[in-house]
């Protein structure tokens, strides 16, 4: 559907004066690495993943949707506007603060389910 569609990356460079290429020629269509599969949606959170561990900065601001967070980045349930605190381990792996654990979210709004991965709704391939 049109209304799930990204904007162009031509778009994207004007409206947010940033180079949109690492988005991969297939962008922003629902094909290829940006497919609505569950395959799909977990290799871009690898994906992810390995490019935040490799960036030079020390604190990181992530946003984007909760389904993607859930089911590709770190398996947890967040509310709308709420946070979370990670880090890298030794292993390379996200480990939330114990703060936002242990309160459900930054802003204590997140349901407590501890670790969610894929659930029934998400059911797509």
């Amino acid at each position: 559907m049109p209304c799930d569609m990204g904007s162009s990356k031509d778009t994207l460079r004007e409206e947010y004066k940033y180079d949109f290429t690492a988005l991969g020629d297939s962008y922003p269509s629902k094909s290829g690495r940006y497919a609505y599969t569950k395959e799909a949606v977990e290799a871009r959170g690898k994906a992810c993943i390995d490019w935040l561990r490799l960036r030079p900065e020390k604190v990181i601001v992530v946003v984007t949707h909760d389904g993607f967070l859930r089911t590709a980045i770190c398996h947890r349930k967040f509310a709308n506007a709420d946070y979370r605190i990670f880090t890298f381990n030794q292993q390379n792996k996200l480990d939330e603060s114990p703060m936002t654990a242990k309160q459900n979210g930054g802003m204590r709004r997140s349901i407590p389910d501890g670790y969610v991965g894929w659930v029934k709704s998400d059911s797509i391939t």
